[in-house]
């Protein structure tokens, strides 16, 4: 009797596949807000990292905490808070940049703002 085994694949998250979306375009021909947009996204993703980082400092001292049966020192409750909130700053921004990123890309022609403000720097 033959068995089988299943292979676990894991797959790249969302925002590992915008990333990787972002860096061929760049090594690509595009027009500069899309580029742009292109950096953009590639900007989110390292957001994304700092919320992981975040949550998981906040967690990581939680559960320490509660597994050695303490209470939680003032200290500790002032770390977890902070990364807690630069966890939630961090994902609105991600959210922000993910969104623009977006739209720079999809647009056949540049935004308003992009041509007046942004396109003379390139």
């Amino acid at each position: 009797m033959e068995t089988s085994t299943s292979s676990v694949v894991q797959t790249p998250g969302p925002l590992s596949r915008w990333g990787g979306i972002a860096v061929q375009a760049l090594r690509g021909k595009g027009l500069p807000h899309q580029q742009f947009g292109c950096g953009i996204l590639l900007a989110s993703v390292l957001f994304c990292a700092l919320v992981h980082f975040a949550v998981g400092g906040a967690s990581v001292g939680r559960a320490r905490t509660i597994l050695r049966r303490a209470r939680e020192s003032r200290g500790h409750r002032l770390f977890r808070q902070t990364n807690q909130v630069v966890a939630w700053i961090a994902t609105a921004i991600q959210i922000a940049l993910l969104v623009l990123g977006i739209i720079l890309i999809l647009k056949e022609s540049p935004p308003g703002f992009f041509q007046k403000y942004l396109l003379p720097l390139f």
